[in-house]
């Protein structure tokens, strides 16, 4: 190791904390504040990857993974899977990287939903940053009659089952730079 090997390592560090600052942005979080319960509930996590490639993107409920968007290496393929979680259901076919719907809401999908962001640095591949984003939501119990549901039904309904939804930028929403992974070898 010569006199010069620390001074190139700072540098390259710099370089790395330089691009992530200039990579990832969750741009706004779309959750409903309340879900009805046997309803849908669409939860959106817009994010600018400002010259980074996608890797994942992942939602949590409570600290526990339920949705997966992942980028395969090949870069064309992409994959998204519900990973088991108790009680809520995904309909994969009609989530993706920047949303994800969930249907029959039951009273344990209340909580803490957690929207987690994992790009491939521009100047660095094999480094990456993750950014998040957390709101809560409640589940409220449905009160209607027979009657109220056919005609709710024939209207076809919001996508939400008439939920109350919370629109937030990024700024209002619990924001985090979770960390700059780097492989240094």
């Amino acid at each position: 190791m010569n006199s010069h090997t620390p001074i190139v390592f700072v540098l390259s560090l710099l370089v790395l904390a330089f691009d992530a600052s200039a990579a990832i942005k969750i741009s706004d979080v779309d959750i409903p504040t309340t879900a009805l319960e046997g309803k849908e509930a669409t939860l959106q996590c817009g994010y600018d990857l400002e010259g980074a490639r996608l890797k994942s993107v992942r939602w949590f409920l409570g600290g526990k993974e339920f949705y997966r968007y992942e980028r395969r290496d090949d870069g064309e393929q992409k994959q998204a899977m519900s990973v088991s979680s108790g009680g809520l259901t995904v309909d994969v076919g009609r989530s993706g990287s920047d949303e994800v719907v969930l249907t029959d809401v039951r009273a344990s999908a209340a909580g803490r939903y957690r929207c987690e962001v994992t790009g491939a640095m521009p100047a660095s591949p094999a480094s990456s940053l993750k950014v998040a984003a957390e709101r809560d939501m409640g589940v409220k119990k449905r009160h209607i009659s027979a009657e109220e549901e056919e005609e709710e039904e024939e209207d076809g309904g919001d996508g939400n089952g008439g939920a109350a939804t919370s629109h937030t930028t990024a700024a209002a929403a619990v924001v985090a730079v979770v960390a700059v992974v780097n492989n240094l070898s």
